[in-house]
């Protein structure tokens, strides 16, 4: 399912505007945006949790001429999805 389609089963499904919909959607990214730079954790219930951990640094390769690289450390986003999802999906 692309944004677009999204953005058309949820205004169908809440007897809302498509309009009104993005703005959810679009307060939706920003408030999981926000709350994972400074709490680093989300919990969507029924969906998942969204967490943010710390990938250590190390060295790479460059894939074009072999040669080792440092690859500094840096947060990833990463998402477990809930165990009702899972049951549901299986």
């Amino acid at each position: 399912m692309n944004k677009k389609e999204l953005i058309e089963k949820l205004a169908i499904s809440l007897n809302t505007s498509k309009a009104q919909t993005i703005r959810f959607l679009s307060a939706l990214e920003t408030t999981v945006s926000d709350a994972l730079f400074t709490a680093g954790e989300v919990m969507l219930p029924g969906i998942g949790k969204i967490t943010v951990t710390t990938r250590a640094a190390r060295i790479g390769r460059n894939p074009a001429t072999g040669k080792s690289i440092e690859l500094p450390e840096k947060g990833v986003v990463k998402f477990r999805a809930a165990s009702s999802l899972k049951n549901r999906v299986a």
